[in-house]
This record gives C-alpha cells, structure tokens and sequence, in this order.
C-alpha cells in the first residue's frame, strides 16, 4: 500500500473512526425510543437484570458458530 492508503486505513480503522460512526446511530436509536414512549398507544419498560441475564444467554446460541462443513460435500464424495 502507499503512503496515502495506510495514512487513510490508520485515520479510519480506531476506536474514534467507531465513535464516529457509532455516536450518531445511538442517537438515532435513542430518540426513537423516545418518540414510542410519547405515544399514547405504546408502552416501553426496562428489562429487569434477571430478563436481561435470560435474553442474553438466549442469544449466545445464536451467535455461536455452527458446524465446520466437510471439505467435500456428500454429492461430490459419491461421485466416481
């Protein structure tokens, strides 16, 4: 790489370059729940921690990786 591409790669790949980035989708966020929680029809809590601690160890199995693949799939191994 030159120069100017490492130069650009370093300014953009840290933890500012993901504050930046991240900052404004949280406000984002932020203020959406905000708009719910002014809406006569709509009701939005906080999870209690023992709901959370459950939601949260429900999601790891989904966020584990699955099963490595074999190196050749069966429709290739029965072939001759």
């Amino acid at each position: 790489m030159s120069d100017r591409q490492k130069k650009a790669v370093d300014d953009n790949c840290n933890t500012e370059a993901a504050g930046r980035v991240g900052e404004p989708w949280a406000s984002s966020e932020d203020a959406g729940v905000d708009k719910i929680k002014a809406l006569p029809d709509h009701e939005v809590y906080k999870l209690a921690p023992e709901q959370l601690v459950l939601w949260k160890k429900a999601s790891t199995r989904w966020s584990r990786p699955g099963p490595k693949p074999s190196r050749k799939p069966a429709s290739i191994r029965t072939r001759q």
